[in-house]
């Protein structure tokens, strides 16, 4: 398996409460949708603004794309100017994607335990 394939198959721990962070970052930024908006943005079959922060998010966490790579991907997909991107970037970095977990990281390799409980105490003796 490639490096790439690997790091998209990696599992990514999210703040429990960043569709609350995500919402308020729509706001922030006046790319929230009404209820209605999206209603018609899904009955035609297109994403609503959230869903793409959503997954812009999920890509950024899982292949470590860069800042410029995450503002050009906003500015194309949300349909916004340069600055704007920028400025979403900021924020969604700074308010979810400083706060990720990845389990990998976060819990120690279970080889290092199996060489702790190999290790032989030679000051004890073995129970017959």
């Amino acid at each position: 398996m490639t490096n790439s394939n690997q790091n998209k198959n990696k599992e990514i721990i999210f703040p429990e409460d960043s569709d609350l962070i995500i919402s308020k970052i729509l706001e922030k930024h006046n790319l929230e949708e009404t209820v209605e908006k999206e209603l018609k943005k899904i009955e035609k079959g297109e994403k609503t603004n959230g869903e793409i922060i959503t997954e812009l998010i999920k890509k950024a966490a899982k292949e470590k794309l860069s800042f410029q790579e995450l503002t050009s991907l906003l500015k194309t997909e949300l349909n916004i100017s340069s600055k704007k991107s920028e400025e979403l970037a900021k924020d969604i970095r700074k308010e979810i994607l400083l706060l990720v977990e990845s389990p990998e990281i976060s819990q120690p390799a279970p080889s290092a335990k199996k060489e702790e409980t190999k290790k032989r105490d030679i000051y004890r003796e073995p129970i017959e």
